[in-house]
């Protein structure tokens, strides 16, 4: 699949991979928008609003009571639930979008997962692998590393300095180099690179220049400063 040009159809190619998962079986999924400054607030009632009419009742949670607060304020009058990860989830819902969790929400979200027993979980824009900010030993990290391998990455879009990571599940994990004009596929993974690898595979890509104004990068970053004023 080729890069959006801008968020809104990068939130679509999300919602296509989505469905997809889900009718592959997939019940814990990831979608991960990390973009620049991007506030997952406008994404997030995208994602809610265009599934809430397939998936109900849906429930869209927070890490904290003040971002539920601030969503419900925001958002108005919208077909799902909004709550945080403290509140209780009731049997009757089928399916939560978990937005931008961070490490020290991961046994709350563990909580959560186990609660749905089998429901759909979708993790909007979760860091949740920054086990460097919470104090656990190797064992409790690899407790941790286990519980977040059962979320299958569906949607991943990242700007690099050099180009751009991407999947669409149910494809290949895609690296990008920014030329001139336009984005070279430099290299098809299985699984998601690291950053030594990512390094090397832009070592062994084309010596092309980088955009000086254009491309991908820029236009986002433009569309970004429109949408969030």
């Amino acid at each position: 699949m080729s890069l959006p040009d801008t968020l809104d159809q990068a939130v679509a190619q999300a919602q296509a991979a989505q469905a997809v998962a889900l009718a592959a079986g997939r019940a814990r999924l990831r979608i991960d928008l990390l973009l620049p400054e991007l506030k997952p607030m406008a994404p997030a009632l995208q994602l809610a609003t265009a599934w809430a009419g397939q998936i109900s009742p849906l429930r869209v949670v927070f890490p904290d009571a003040g971002a539920a607060a601030l969503a419900r304020r925001d958002w108005g009058t919208v077909p799902f639930q909004i709550s945080d990860l403290r509140e209780r989830l009731t049997p009757e819902v089928a399916a939560v979008l978990l937005v931008a969790p961070t490490a020290p929400d991961v046994e709350a979200v563990e909580r959560l997962a186990q609660t749905l027993d089998g429901r759909l979980l979708v993790m909007f824009n979760g860091v949740l692998e920054d086990a460097g900010t919470v104090g656990i030993g190797l064992a409790g990290r690899r407790l941790r590393e286990r519980f977040l391998n059962t979320f299958e990455v569906c949607y991943h879009l990242q700007p690099l300095d050099e180009g751009a990571l991407s999947r669409t599940y149910p494809g290949p994990w895609q690296v990008w180099r920014e030329t001139d004009q336009t984005f070279q596929l430099l290299a098809e993974l299985d699984g998601r690179p690291n950053a030594e690898a990512l390094e090397e595979l832009f070592i062994q890509g084309t010596d092309k220049p980088r955009p000086a104004g254009g491309g991908f990068l820029a236009r986002l970053d433009r569309f970004l400063r429109i949408l969030q004023g």
